[in-house]
């Protein structure tokens, strides 16, 4: 099953490997350590049989694709699925939008085509993306 989503030109579309960095502050300096306590955080002396978190994560045997972006008028984003069931939900990798400005922030549509081996027509749509704005008080 193909999933495709065309975002407006009005937003720049990124992924969760390619979106822009937004710096934190800085942390404070530590303080200088002995021999003592930099030998013992040693990567030497970690447990061998310490299994890494997220090792049989989701991302292990993805269901859904990665997106594949295509920028143009507009961008268009595509997922593969490889077997979806009737009213069982799916997640797909986060996707996140940049205005150019906070005052060009606005709501947006966002068509979508899918394209299903067991459905004969394809389905297309929207989805509208409502941006609320803050206002300082």
């Amino acid at each position: 099953m193909s999933i495709f989503l065309h975002f407006p030109a009005q937003v720049r579309l990124y992924d969760k490997n390619k979106r822009p960095n937004i710096p934190s502050p800085p942390e404070p300096p530590q303080e200088p350590k002995t021999i003592l306590e930099n030998l013992n955080n040693s990567p030497l002396n970690r447990n061998p049989l310490e299994i890494p978190v997220g090792l049989f994560n989701r991302s292990t045997y993805p269901n859904v694709s990665l997106p594949a972006i295509q920028s143009g008028n507009g961008d268009l984003v595509e997922f593969q699925v490889k077997k979806l069931k009737q009213r069982m939900p799916e997640s797909i990798e986060p996707l996140y939008v940049v205005f150019d400005s906070y005052e060009g922030a606005s709501s947006f549509s966002i068509d979508y085509r899918i394209n299903a081996a067991n459905v004969p027509k394809e389905v297309t749509g929207y989805l509208d993306v409502v941006i609320k704005k803050f206002e300082e008080t």
